[in-house]
């Protein structure tokens, strides 16, 4: 479906701006464990999920084995667990989350500001298969980006990532393309919205439509302000639309 709207849209000379709510990228610390830390983030996600940085590591089929199996090869290798799941008894995973808060691979950058819209703490990206947790639904959505992505180079559709592809979505490397963000929907939605995915989705979709006519738009796509010694790691980990940097 996302793929024919962007093929519409790029008939039609339109620009547009879309997402799902899910992580687009993980810790740059947990990259480090994984020894893809140094690549760019398309080359990173696509090794990630197809297991292609060690002849051992795991090919993505579903989160439990997939979670259970990089734990596994993590173990093999003197490091602690990494995914969790407190609910999910039958994943074989831990519990309770194996690292400290304070590792470097518990949390990307964005996921430790807050919202310029409304206090929301997002998930970390370790924890799958709990109510609110979004490491599962990060997995999965990570196959259909790389699908859609793969999709739009083949049609030629004029497809950028923010922000993988610039700090800002300004700069030339945006320029008439459509650009995918990763929204936050708990920290978009007004009080008292009982929370579903149509409410999640039509108050994201509202709150970026709102920030474009008031031509704020620009300057939530915008993370240049950032530390420079920061700026490697949201290149590869990716940002939630207005975390505060």
């Amino acid at each position: 479906w996302m793929h024919r709207e962007l093929l519409s849209a790029s008939g039609r000379g339109v620009r547009v701006c879309l997402g799902q709510d899910h992580s687009y990228g993980f810790p740059l610390g947990f990259a480090r464990e994984l020894g893809i830390a140094g690549r760019p983030w398309r080359s990173a996600i696509a090794s990630f999920l197809d297991g292609s940085y060690a002849a051992d590591a795991p090919r993505f089929t579903g989160v439990p084995e997939f979670a259970a199996g990089i734990n596994s090869w993590l173990r093999s290798r003197g490091v602690a667990d990494y995914f969790w799941s407190a609910t999910q008894k039958s994943y074989g995973l831990p519990s309770r989350n194996p690292r400290a808060r304070t590792d470097e691979a518990f949390s990307r950058v964005t996921d430790t500001r807050r919202s310029t819209f409304r206090r929301a703490s997002p998930m970390p990206f370790s924890r799958v298969g709990d109510n609110g947790s979004v490491g599962g639904q990060a997995l999965w959505g990570l196959t259909m980006l790389r699908q859609l992505i793969a999709r739009c180079e083949r049609d030629g559709i004029l497809l950028r990532c923010w922000p993988f592809d610039g700090l800002a979505v300004s700069s030339k490397e945006y320029e008439n393309a459509h650009v995918l963000v990763e929204a936050y929907p708990s920290a978009l939605r007004a009080p008292g919205v009982t929370q579903s995915d149509e409410a999640d989705a039509l108050c994201t979709v509202e709150a970026l439509q709102l920030a474009d006519a008031e031509g704020r738009l620009g300057t939530l796509l915008d993370v240049t302000g950032i530390a420079a010694a920061l700026q490697p790691a949201v290149r590869f980990e990716g940002w939630i639309v207005g975390q505060e940097i």
